[in-house]
């Protein structure tokens, strides 16, 4: 389904509900939710994809290339949101004073001013289970969020950058070029937000001033859990906070990358409360350490941990019941990452995998005893 004149592909306005499932959407040029406009209503978007629609500019609210929603309740379930572009903002999703549930998403390639794949304003969202990946705005490259809650789980945040930005592409491919735009949170920037991140996997996130991610305002609380955290080559710091801001809480983390952790410029700036976390270069704090995490493939994206790890059984309780890959949290002791080691039986080389080695091993050995083995008793 496609817009052929201007205006959104679907405008939704005072539906007490309705369910919008099995769509391809695309084409639209709207000021605001130029695939999907939804404005008081309460709307459910399932198994759809949302590609290729701009916000033009014609209002100071021009935003939400892929949806725009305001004062709405919105599902967006099985969704893939691609390569639209919201003008000043939300270039894949446009959240205004709305609650938004985002569940096994894919928000890819999308662009804005601030919040390239999504832009949070006053509103309640929970995002699990999906991909945010290759957004790129002024601010915020993945995640822009304004006095707002934001419940992130089991999501990967990678390759989003807050830089140079065009409409549909990513700049990419080495470091950005100055600009005057002043740019903050490759994966997301918090203003005056309750921001939680479990289970999760950021990787290769930046920005023009060298943030993965970025908290402003003494009224943000950022908290991550089981994250695993990993730096972009020359991009570092992970996570920074700006002078006034409330330092960010880590709990069973793992950081990699130089420069981790860097907060404001001159101030009474807050150190983040970090414990039982594995930080590049150490950082202070109950339980934390500085060692190699031993992920299995880290060059591919692979963060899971090999079985000589020391993040196995370091971490302690965070609540948390499943993993990243929603295997079961803990076995023994809290793994520190986004990744539980799964102890399995059959392993028998400890390679964390049930492979083809492991039956030679089983094999060669079938039928032997060993000196463990109680001796039979005497007749």
């Amino acid at each position: 389904m496609q817009a052929s004149n201007f205006g959104p592909v679907i405008r939704i306005e005072e539906t007490s509900h309705c369910v919008v499932d099995g769509l391809h959407l695309t084409n639209g040029r709207w000021e605001y939710g130029a695939g999907i406009s939804i404005e008081n209503s309460s709307v459910e978007v399932r198994n759809c994809t949302i590609f290729e629609n701009n916000v033009v500019s014609t209002g100071f609210f021009c935003s939400g290339g892929g949806m725009g929603i305001r004062n709405g309740f919105v599902k967006i379930r099985d969704t893939t949101i691609i390569g639209n572009d919201g003008c000043r903002g939300g270039g894949g999703i446009s959240c205004l004073k709305s609650s938004m549930l985002v569940e096994r998403a894919r928000i890819s390639m999308n662009s804005g001013s601030s919040g390239g794949g999504v832009s949070i304003t006053q509103s309640h969202v929970i995002m699990r289970d999906s991909l945010l990946e290759v957004n790129s705005a002024n601010s915020g490259g993945g995640i822009n969020c304004n006095e707002s809650d934001l419940s992130v789980t089991n999501t990967l945040i990678s390759s989003n950058i807050a830089g140079e930005r065009t409409r549909n592409k990513i700049i990419g491919g080495g470091p950005i070029p100055p600009t005057t735009v002043f740019t903050q949170g490759g994966a997301m920037r918090a203003f005056k937000s309750l921001v939680t991140v479990e289970n999760c996997v950021l990787e290769n996130n930046r920005s023009q001033l060298d943030q993965g991610c970025f908290i402003r305002d003494s009224d943000s609380k950022t908290v991550f859990r089981n994250c695993t955290i990993v730096g972009s080559g020359s991009f570092p710091p992970a996570i920074a906070w700006s002078d006034s801001a409330s330092a960010p809480t880590l709990l069973n983390c793992i950081l990699v990358g130089p420069g981790i952790l860097r907060y404001g410029q001159g101030y009474d700036d807050p150190e983040a409360e970090v414990s039982y976390s594995n930080l590049e270069g150490g950082y202070p704090g109950e339980g934390n350490i500085d060692a190699d995490p031993l992920f299995v493939d880290p060059e591919n994206g692979d963060y899971h941990l090999q079985a000589a790890s020391p993040c196995i059984d370091a971490g302690t309780d965070t609540g948390l019941t499943t993993d990243f890959d929603g295997n079961s949290r803990p076995i023994g002791r809290y793994d520190m990452g986004a990744f539980e080691f799964p102890y399995l039986r059959s392993d028998i080389n400890g390679d964390g995998v049930v492979g083809p080695e492991d039956l030679m091993i089983f094999q060669r050995d079938w039928g032997k005893v060993s000196g463990l083995c109680p001796c039979p008793t005497a007749r």
